[in-house]
């Protein structure tokens, strides 16, 4: 994409932390009626998936609140990108019954999917891996940068605050995008044309260590915005020796985190026990320094993945974008649940399907 080609995203979702007062600015308060509807669908949830090994929204039917949960899902979509639900009920299941709630609500966002080689739709957020840069977000304790993830929709369930750290920080990708436009244009040509990215050793038996393909940072397909950043997984092709960045593009990566990173662009917070944070990966989002959590139960937090057409809010109009995928704040006392759909266009040449158009659920890991 010529630099002159690339406009401003007006949305929304393209937010600054100087713009919002703070987390109480995306805070829902879950009522009664929203938990009761859960534990009434809970055991035909759980028997359903024991049978059939399939996690449906049609399983898990939430209608009494199928109003409050279309509203929130269109303020994903097509509002701000990030909402909290406070007062999940944590204290009144035991972990079994706790993980298939959660797992249940997350079907009325999308399709259950994993994003591991684990191939775990529920995982727990625990120090399995110490400082190993090579483990799992979430099964280590080191401190995370601002990124996204590859998926659509990404939750996260605080069960309990971890020993030290934990803070979140949360960046609108787009809010990003904009200033760079504003101070440094000539640099968003690099974040267009992509990089190459370390698979981690999950690519499929034969498939190269590194994408042969360069994954953008920023594309837009039919008016849709989509944003990957995964700086780990770009460093680490130049630290093994694989590719080499031209003073431009790394220029272009550092000054995407500046500008992440600054006071006005980043919200800082810290989650408490029985909040959800539901976040489109629009947004990047990073602990604020490493967390010390338990590295045995109690876990902090428990993950999960999902995407669906079925429960899809409407596409909007092609002047209005959206963002496309979901921010990942890997802060070890989180649960996540992970949505990917397949968009309309196949056009973008990233790890699949991620933008949030409705689309027919794409499930294989990537």
């Amino acid at each position: 994409m010529q630099e002159r080609d690339i406009q401003i995203i007006d949305h929304p979702a393209a937010w600054r932390a100087s713009d919002v007062a703070g987390k109480e600015d995306f805070a829902i308060d879950l009522t009664p009626r929203h938990i009761h509807a859960m534990q009434d669908s809970l055991a035909g949830f759980r028997a359903s998936v024991d049978e059939t090994g399939a996690a449906t929204p049609d399983a898990f039917p939430l209608t009494p609140i199928a109003d409050d949960i279309a509203k929130w899902r269109t303020e994903l979509l097509h509002g701000r990108g990030m909402v909290i639900l406070r007062g999940f009920p944590i204290d009144q299941a035991d972990p079994a019954d706790l993980r298939a709630m959660y797992l249940g609500l997350g079907t009325h966002f999308g399709r259950p999917v994993s994003q591991s080689a684990m191939g775990d739709l529920v995982g727990d957020v625990v120090n399995i891996g110490g400082k190993d840069p090579r483990e799992r977000a979430y099964r280590n304790s080191r401190t995370l940068n601002l990124h996204t993830d590859r998926c659509d929709h990404i939750g996260m369930l605080c069960l309990h605050k971890s020993m030290e750290g934990g803070v979140s920080g949360y960046a609108s990708a787009l809010a990003v995008h904009n200033e760079i436009l504003a101070t440094r244009p000539e640099l968003l040509a690099a974040l267009y044309n992509g990089y190459h990215h370390h698979r981690f050793g999950e690519q499929k038996p034969g498939d190269p260590l590194v994408t042969a393909e360069r994954i953008p940072i920023f594309s837009i397909t039919k008016g849709v915005p989509n944003v990957i950043y995964i700086r780990g997984y770009i460093d680490l092709t130049v630290a093994e020796g694989h590719i080499t960045l031209s003073e431009m593009e790394q220029d272009a990566l550092d000054y995407f985190d500046t500008v992440a990173n600054r006071d006005d662009i980043r919200l800082n917070f810290t989650m408490e026990p029985g909040e959800i944070n539901f976040t489109i990966i629009a947004s990047c989002c990073t602990p604020e320094r490493a967390s010390k959590i338990f590295p045995t139960p109690p876990i902090g937090a428990i993950y999960c993945a999902c995407g669906s057409a079925k429960t899809a809010a409407p596409p909007p109009p092609a002047s209005s974008p959206i963002k496309a995928k979901t921010a990942s704040c890997l802060v070890r006392t989180r649960a996540r649940i992970i949505v990917r759909r397949t968009p309309q266009s196949e056009a973008t040449p990233i790890y699949g399907a991620l933008a949030t158009h409705p689309g027919q659920a794409k499930t294989q890991r990537v």
